[in-house]
């Protein structure tokens, strides 16, 4: 294989069945196209996680992924579809996005990082290159509880107490 294309593999993370299959950049408009494909054998149901047969691959999707060295960077995949039990063709599972974002979880994670960082979504789009629309949607679909997860994951808990009055007081003791 492609030392490239291996690296790029590895970066991502999306798993050993996931693999990038060709790299396209345009130096004119700072893009980069990240071309994955599902190489493993075993395909299942999305929704009952039994075997089932590769039916298809659906039309190419485009999600928009962290910048690669200044450049725009994109993930391009056809994704498997697979015929299941009960006779309903169904996309296999994608591990770097929700069903029907055009943006990678990584991204919409440096997004929130980054609103937590600037407090303006403004700021956020443009740091990010990406629109004001999205950084208000990633902003506005992010449970609240979110926001401070950072801290929590930094602090584990070690003993939580509530009183008796809700939302009174909550005292967490840190290790």
């Amino acid at each position: 294989m492609d030392f490239t294309k291996d690296f790029f593999s590895l970066l991502l993370g999306f798993g050993d069945e996931w693999v990038i299959t060709n790299i396209e950049s345009n130096h004119k408009t700072q893009e980069v196209f990240l071309d994955v494909k599902y190489v493993s054998d075993y395909f299942e149901d999305p929704l009952s996680l039994t075997p089932a047969k590769l039916y298809n691959r659906a039309q190419a999707h485009v999600w928009l992924h962290l910048n690669i060295l200044h450049h725009k960077s994109y993930v391009r995949c056809r994704i498997p579809r697979v015929l299941c039990a009960n006779e309903k063709v169904r996309q296999v599972s994608i591990g770097w996005a929700n069903k029907h974002d055009r943006h990678t979880f990584s991204f919409e994670i440096k997004g929130i990082d980054l609103l937590n960082a600037t407090k303006d979504q403004s700021k956020t789009a443009a740091h990010l290159n990406c629109s004001f629309r999205l950084a208000n949607r990633i902003k506005h679909r992010t449970p609240k509880g979110a926001w401070i997860a950072g801290i929590i994951c930094m602090y584990p808990l070690s003993t939580l107490v509530l009183t008796r009055r809700p939302f009174k007081r909550v005292i967490n003791m840190l290790p």
